[in-house]
């Protein structure tokens, strides 16, 4: 009892002690105590809009290394309740760029204004179908923008490339030299297909595709290499380039090539600016390959080789008279360097570029027009291109609607000249001032033989011409629609129609009419083609992120074209003396020919692509891609074939045991993906049965002639990619490097393969053969100063890589397609275990001082006089081990030096125009 009442003594003390404290304390005190607390903790509220400063629904917001996000409301605003301390919030929305914003519980009423996507951000790849996150792709790519372009050069944006992307080869053919009406024979990352037929063309389709082309889209639809060639490069936003599985897979049957994606520059809101550009380049012809030998020397190697030497009495006598006549010219000092006669000093090419463009928040446009004239080095060849577009872009609430107008022209003019081997076979002792002479020389060629050397300067001079004109209008009308924050649907439509022309005349006066009939002197050949192509497309695309560490993205896409070509062409032959060429006045067509029409049947395509990705707490990610292609141009009975392709990757860099114990890694991914593509680029209507009408008609009518026997079990040529990559960024991206190993496997190839006379078609298309292709790509980049305050950076890099190909699984079957390239003088062949870039030749050893003779090696490596095609062997191998570029560029504020070389080693080049010199391949080095 005492003990509980001493209990209740001491609370009712303690009470009425905190009772006298509390009141006490100032009130002040109290507030201030209230007031920290609130300091704190505070609620930060924000409104999200876009460009147009309307209200963005649905924008997701989330403190940047913390979990959870909140979604904006119906106004666009959001609350981050009882925020503590200075962060940095991520605010996202489909189809604008991703912002980052430092907050803190002071800020008050934020207003953030997200920006469109432009198609240009380094984060992001741009397939041309749908957009991927680069840190959570799978796919190996890469992307440029128009200042890179630019930095390298103003010619065209595939000179650019070439230096930029090792994997991008330009296969050499300098018998067209720097012809600009020549288009660029390109490579990405090795062949796919069979390149038959000599050594200077391809197996191409009927509509003159080269099958390893890669694949081009400009703005989301196909396009052509000549289009892209002859484009604006002022009007270039970016390029990406599709190299792998992943990457390729959404194009299907058209992309074992790979993909070259080409974006251009989309209107922007604001006052109307206008930009100029102008530049001019200097092209200076180089003929140091060419040693040729004077008048003195190529006059005794005649002599040494017994050019004037005959048993018969008389012979001799004619032709001792002859080499006097030439020695007299020598002595006289007649000394002709030919080649510099049909060459310029110097070309000159002039490119000019002019853009409007404006608008408001819901409508922008962008007029411009450019105008190239690119002189050749050849005199009186040249190129003028012309280019105009008209773009719309109309943005209201959730909808996007563009249009796109581009129309294109040119003039190509080949050089009255010729060719260039003409004069190259014109010897130094012949005098060139003879303008007037169709003829150099009366030589003597056998007993009581004689034949007249053609005067290359006197075809020059004639009224002869060769030009060519085309038109290309393009329209295309895309939208995107957003249903909610989450799913957007999309779609677009091009019409595309063109026409081409090329009118050669070749005047009754050129030595080339020398044993003609009079009436059949002079040539007038004119061709003309038009093609019309649709294209549509309807798409979804899904995206969403769940509790932070998981985002979700799902694409479907369809489809539908249609391409329809024709072509025509006549040659009139006999024309009177001084005439244009105009085949009014023509005598008659070609003898045995008829005008020439050619209209092969419609191509339609028809496809279905889905595509998925999964990314997990940024760290991990897969996806996926499978497409059903359909063409009427293939197999009968194989119209469908599908493609997938499946990747997966690990972004280490943002793994607890990188990013909590060093800052010094800004980026480490690591990729690896597998799938198949197709080739679609060639053989088109191989799997049918192909009739022509007769040129001959008789009372009982027009009979057809079969020129192709198809194979309707013709099988779709399928390449199966795998691909692994490491990405390593550091040192706050001072040092960048980036590492990809991949393998192609074509299994089964299409070989047109030679049939006996008595089927009456020269081929027949097959499946047979395989090609594997095995390379690795690596890139390299440092910037030894970057100060961003001054306006100061240098940057330096390396690019490398190397490739090798083996045919495999050919058989005796091969044997007829070998036969054709010695027929023709190819220095290519195909044959189990080697390589598509081996080169074949006879090797020489030289000449046997003791008589003269030419020395061969056999394939037996024993010495032999005697020349046989079996003895070809590899001399040289035209794929380098190793090619890349080194590269540095410095910026000095406004001001930006680049220099890039670019190396190959290791590898042999075949020089065309000199083998048209000779008959045979005297040896490789």
């Amino acid at each position: 009892m005492k003990i509980n009442s001493l209990f209740y003594c001491i609370w009712r003390i303690c009470v009425i002690a905190l009772l006298i404290i509390s009141f006490a304390v100032p009130a002040h005190a109290n507030n201030h105590s209230k007031q920290t607390f609130q300091k704190h903790l505070a609620d930060v509220r924000g409104r999200i809009v876009g460009e147009d400063g309307r209200p963005l629904s649905g924008a997701t917001v989330s403190i940047k290394g913390r979990k959870g996000a909140i979604n904006t409301g119906a106004d666009g605003e959001f609350i981050l309740k009882e925020l503590k301390g200075e962060v940095t919030i991520i605010v996202s929305y489909l189809g604008y760029k991703q912002r980052e914003i430092r907050v803190s519980e002071n800020s008050k009423d934020l207003l953030i204004k997200m920006e469109l996507n432009d198609n240009t951000m380094e984060d992001v790849v741009v397939t041309g179908i749908f957009e991927r996150k680069k840190e959570a792709f799978s796919g190996a790519t890469k992307t440029i923008n128009a200042e890179q372009i630019k930095e390298i050069g103003n010619k065209n944006v595939l000179q650019a490339l070439k230096t930029l992307d090792p994997s991008l080869t330009f296969v050499d053919n300098n018998q067209f030299g720097s012809n600009p009406n020549s288009l660029a024979r390109i490579e990405l990352r090795g062949k796919t297909s069979i390149s038959n037929n000599t050594n200077l063309g391809t197996f191409r389709d009927q509509l003159g595709v080269d099958p390893n082309m890669p694949l081009i889209i400009l703005d989301g639809f196909e396009s052509s290499l000549r289009q892209i060639t002859d484009l604006d490069i002022n009007r270039i936003a970016s390029v990406t380039i599709l190299k792998d599985a992943s990457s390729t897979a959404l194009y299907g049957a058209k992309s074992a090539n790979g993909v070259i994606v080409v974006e251009t520059v989309k209107p922007k809101q604001g006052q109307v600016m206008v930009s100029y550009n102008a530049d001019v380049n200097f092209n200076i012809a180089d003929l140091s390959d060419f040693n040729m030998m004077n008048s003195e020397e190529k006059l005794e190697f005649e002599r040494l080789a017994g050019r004037f030497e005959s048993p018969w009495t008389w012979h001799a006598h004619a032709l001792t008279q002859f080499y006097n006549e030439r020695l007299t010219e020598v002595r006289k000092g007649v000394n002709t360097y030919w080649l510099n006669e049909p060459i310029e000093k110097v070309a000159v090419e002039n490119r000019h570029s002019i853009q409007v463009s404006g608008g408001t928040p819901e409508i922008q446009y962008s007029i411009g027009g450019n105008y190239q004239d690119i002189n050749g080095v050849m005199k009186g060849s040249g190129r003028n291109n012309w280019g105009a577009n008209v773009d719309l872009s109309y943005r209201k609430n959730r909808l996007n609607i563009t249009n796109r107008v581009f129309a294109s022209g040119y003039r190509s003019d080949e050089s009255p000249y010729g060719s260039f081997s003409q004069f190259t076979r014109a010897n130094p002792y012949y005098r060139k001032d003879r303008l007037n002479q169709p003829f150099l020389e009366r030589a003597v060629t056998g007993f009581d033989q004689y034949r007249n050397v053609p005067n290359p300067m006197y075809n020059a001079m004639l009224n002869s011409y060769d030009y060519g004109n085309g038109l290309t209008i393009s329209n295309n009308l895309g939208f995107n629609y957003d249903l909610n924050p989450s799913l957007r649907l999309s779609g677009g439509l091009q019409l595309s129609k063109g026409s081409n022309s090329n009118v050669s005349f070749l005047s009754p006066l050129n030595t080339y009419f020398e044993k003609t009939e009079q009436l059949l002197k002079g040539s007038y050949t004119n061709s003309s083609g038009e093609f019309f192509r649709y294209a549509g497309n309807l798409a979804a695309t899904y995206s969403k992120r769940i509790q932070e560490r998981h985002v979700v993205t799902g694409n479907l896409r369809a489809d539908i074209s249609q391409d329809k070509q024709s072509s025509r062409t006549f040659t009139a032959v006999g024309f009177p003396e001084g005439v244009e060429g105009n085949p009014a006045f023509s005598y008659t067509y070609e003898p045995n020919a008829k005008p020439y029409i050619f209209e092969p049947p419609l191509i339609r395509r028809l496809s279905a692509l889905a595509s998925f990705s999964y990314v997990y707490d940024n760290r991990y990610f897969i996806d996926g891609t499978y497409r059903l292609d359909g063409s009427t141009a293939f197999g009968t009975e194989n119209k469908y074939s599908p493609f997938w392709a499946v990747g997966a990757g690990w972004s280490l860099h943002n793994e607890g045991f990188i990013k909590n114990n060093t800052d010094k890694i800004n980026s480490l991914i690591l990729r690896a993906n597998i799938g198949t593509s197709g080739n679609q680029s060639f053989g088109s209507f191989l799997s049918a049965n192909v009739y022509n009408l007769s040129p001959y008609s008789n009372y009982f009518g027009i009979g057809f002639i079969q020129n192709q026997i198809g194979n309707p079990m013709l099988e779709w040529q399928k390449t199966f990619q795998s691909s692994l990559g490491l990405e390593l960024v550091m040192f706050e991206n001072r040092l960048s490097s980036r590492i990809n190993l991949y393998r192609k496997v074509t299994d089964p190839l299409i070989v047109a393969v030679d049939l006996p006379s008595s089927n009456g078609t020269a081929s027949y298309p097959m499946n047979l053969g395989s090609l594997a292709i095995n390379g690795m790509e690596v890139e390299l980049g440092f910037s030894p100063i970057v100060n961003k305050a001054r306006r100061i950076v240098w940057n330096v890099g390396l690019t490398g890589s190397l490739l090798k190909g083996k045919y495999g699984e050919f058989g005796s079957i091969i044997n007829s397609l070998n036969d054709e390239q010695i027929s023709s003088s190819s220095i290519q062949r195909y044959e189990e275990g080697r390589s598509p870039d081996d080169l074949w030749a006879y090797k020489s050893l030289g000449i046997d001082p003791s008589n003269g003779k030419e020395v061969f090696l056999t394939a037996a490596d024993s010495y032999t006089y005697d020349y046989f095609e079996a003895n070809y062997r590899v001399v040289g191998n035209a794929r380098p081990m190793v090619e890349g570029v080194l590269s540095n560029n410095l910026r000095l504020k406004n001001f930006t030096l680049n220099a890039s070389i670019r190396y190959n080693l290791g590898s042999s080049r075949f020089n065309n125009a000199l083998y048209a010199l000779t008959s045979r391949v005297l040896g490789c080095s």
